[in-house]
């Protein structure tokens, strides 16, 4: 078995979350309904508080994982 680890790095505005969010089944606008507008507006002060002051970005690290296994 070989496991290989591959480190990357995003950046994302928080309108892009917004986007993304929306474009899920767990927050997207339908979930919301009606109260999407609210949840926006909320969802980007938070975002937007948590953004590096310099570059007014939200940074995401991630490790993907890959195990390849092979049989005799």
């Amino acid at each position: 078995m070989q496991e290989y680890r591959f480190e990357e790095q995003r950046e994302w505005t928080p309108y892009q979350v917004i986007g993304y969010l929306s474009s899920t089944p767990f927050a997207s606008r339908a979930v919301f309904g009606d109260k999407w507008h609210a949840f926006q507006r909320q969802a980007l002060r938070l975002l937007i508080e948590h953004c590096d002051q310099r570059t007014g970005l939200l940074t995401e690290d991630n490790t993907f994982t890959v195990l390849l296994a092979y049989r005799p």
